[in-house]
């Protein structure tokens, strides 16, 4: 497996973590996206530490900072605004 997938993968995983802590602290709005945010900017330093790569481990460097944006994303939405969701009552018409 080379340096992109693992950060690819990475960034998933992390993405679902994401969304797990803020449906744990019932987190909306503004307050969870600040927050998916800055957990997006922390697994920069993560990678680094964690899976041992540097920029110049990977052909294009700026990768570090891009590559497994769309599954992190994803996840971290997806599943957050799902649960949401279901969780917060609507008055019915």
């Amino acid at each position: 497996m080379n340096a992109d997938d693992k950060i690819y993968l990475f960034r998933g995983v992390f993405g679902l973590l994401t969304a797990i802590i803020c449906i744990t602290l019932n987190l909306s709005g503004g307050t969870g996206v600040m927050f998916g945010l800055t957990m997006y900017i922390l697994t920069i330093p993560l990678i680094r530490r964690v899976l041992k790569i540097k920029p110049s481990d990977l052909k294009i460097p700026e990768n570090l900072y891009i590559s497994g944006l769309a599954p992190y994303l994803a996840l971290w939405l997806i599943t957050w605004i799902t649960v949401y969701t279901f969780q917060v009552p609507h008055p019915f018409p």
